[in-house]
């Protein structure tokens, strides 16, 4: 493709990064970046990271740490570079960036969500609810009335474990009687 020079010069590297950054639209992890940017272009990995670290050092982006893990987040003054200097990348690069994003996120999202949850009834009975969606349509719904307090949570708890394993059990029982 004829980028290997462009893609090999620390300058436009660390406008990649900030694209990418810029484009992720949240904080990012390194090894989010990692993959955004060496899945798409032919980058050196230690250049990037070289670069990454200097982006960090000049407040380009910003290195912060929660639950144990780091994210880069661009800083305004990485935004304002960006919006300078943005023409400078190629097209086709910007394409490849943007649609290594999408697909970065996509992977990240979650396609089960499991809630439990339960209530107390005018009997003094608990209805626990528990429910499984998958992208958005609930793929399995369970409502059960308890005695006490306890086995509302116990029940709860024991779902949010193992909700497949209870789906898969109700499932195979059904199947069976059919």
């Amino acid at each position: 493709m004829g980028y290997k020079k462009l893609l090999s010069d620390d300058a436009n590297i660390k406008l990649i990064i900030l694209f990418a950054l810029d484009t992720y639209h949240k904080p990012a992890t390194n090894s989010d970046l990692t993959e955004i940017i060496l899945k798409e272009l032919s980058i050196d990995y230690f250049a990037l990271q070289q670069n990454l670290y200097e982006l960090v050092k000049d407040k380009k982006i910003k290195l912060t740490k929660e639950a144990k893990k780091e994210y880069y987040e661009i800083t305004p003054a990485g935004a304002q570079v960006i919006g300078f200097f943005e023409n400078k990348i190629p097209y086709s690069l910007k394409e490849k960036i943007i649609f290594a994003v999408n697909t970065s996120q996509k992977v990240a999202e979650p396609t089960s969500i499991v809630k439990a949850d339960y209530t107390v009834l005018d009997n003094g009975e608990f209805a626990v609810r528990m429910e499984i969606t998958e992208k958005g349509v609930p793929l399995f719904q369970l409502g059960l009335n308890v005695g006490s307090r306890d086995l509302a949570i116990r029940t709860k708890e024991m779902f949010e474990k193992n909700p497949q394993g209870l789906y898969q059990k109700i499932a195979e029982e059904i199947m069976r009687n059919i």
